[in-house]
Order: C-alpha cells, then sequence, then structure tokens
C-alpha cells in the first residue's frame, strides 16, 4: 500500500490545475471508496448487492446537491449549464449502466474473498491505466511523473500477487 501511494504521489506531483476543490473532493473520493471496501469486506457473509443499489443513490443525491447548490465548486450558471445534449447524456447513461455498474458488481463479487487492502490495491488499477486509455483513444501523451507512478503502482500489485501466489 505505501508503493502504491507513493505511486500515486508521483503521478499527481507534476499536475497543474484543479486547486484545492479538485484535491479536496479526490481524497474524499478515495475515502468514501476505503469505506466501500472495508464495509464489503465486513459483510462477506451477507448479499450486497442492495448495496450496490444504495450505493448508486447515495451518489446521485450527492452529486445532484453538488450540482445544483451554491458550493463554491463551481458558478452558478443556471438550468444552461445542464444542456449537454442527447448524444452526451447517452454516454453518460451508458458509462453509468455499463462502466461503473459492472465494476461495480464484480469488486462487490469479489470483496468476498479478497481482503480490504488487497481490493484497495486493485481497484488502484484503474487510475493507474486511465492515462493509457485516453492516450490510446485521443492520443493524449501522459506525462513522465504519471507513466513513472504508474509503474510504480504496477510493480505493487505485481509483487502483491507474487508474494499471495506463494502462500
Amino acid at each position: 500500500m505505501v508503493m502504491a501511494l507513493v505511486g500515486l504521489t508521483t503521478m499527481l506531483w507534476g499536475t497543474t490545475g484543479g486547486g484545492l476543490n479538485g484535491s479536496v473532493l479526490a481524497l474524499l473520493s478515495a475515502f468514501c471508496f476505503s469505506c466501500y471496501s472495508v464495509l464489503l469486506r465486513s459483510g462477506q457473509k451477507t448479499e450486497m448487492t442492495a448495496s450496490i443499489i444504495w450505493n448508486v443513490v447515495f451518489l446521485i443525491l450527492f452529486s445532484g446537491a453538488v450540482l445544483v447548490l451554491p458550493t463554491g465548486l463551481h458558478e452558478v450558471g443556471g438550468l444552461a449549464d445542464f444542456a449537454v445534449g442527447w448524444r452526451n447524456i447517452a454516454v453518460i447513461v451508458a458509462m453509468g449502466l455499463v462502466q461503473l455498474s459492472l465494476g461495480l458488481a464484480l469488486f462487490t463479487r469479489g470483496s468476498k474473498t479478497v481482503p480490504a487492502a488487497e481490493l484497495a490495491l486493485l481497484a488502484l488499477a484503474e487510475p493507474m491505466l486511465a492515462p493509457i486509455w485516453v492516450w490510446a483513444a485521443y492520443g493524449e501523451v501522459p506525462a513522465a511523473g504519471t507513466l513513472a507512478g504508474g509503474a510504480i503502482i504496477l510493480s505493487a500489485l505485481a509483487y502483491r500477487s507474487l508474494t499471495t501466489a506463494r502462500r
């Protein structure tokens, strides 16, 4: 986990923009996901599929509040800010239904047999691989620090997997 933290720090060290609000929200997101991992692991003897539904309900309510209420996270511009077009709405719905729901369902399923620390470490594969997907899809070249941090996280995953497999 320490190696993974070093890798994430390396990835984020050279980033610019976002400011304090983005960093606080990123930390809050990581904290909430860690809590989710531990709660899933503690409830391994019960069916946790309902937790996905409650997770989605909470995220919709929280995201809606952040978007609608004057929180200082965005400029209040009225309902025109929500006009994203039908194509973008279709993409948002598809990502929510397929990418996020399928990922959470698999994560929940795996929580019955994988320790919470390993769940969190495996979850780091997503932010580690995100720059690669953006590079492949849009040609955006990731920063050297991003690649170095991803390599550190990948090393942590490989080390943990190899040492666990030997046991």
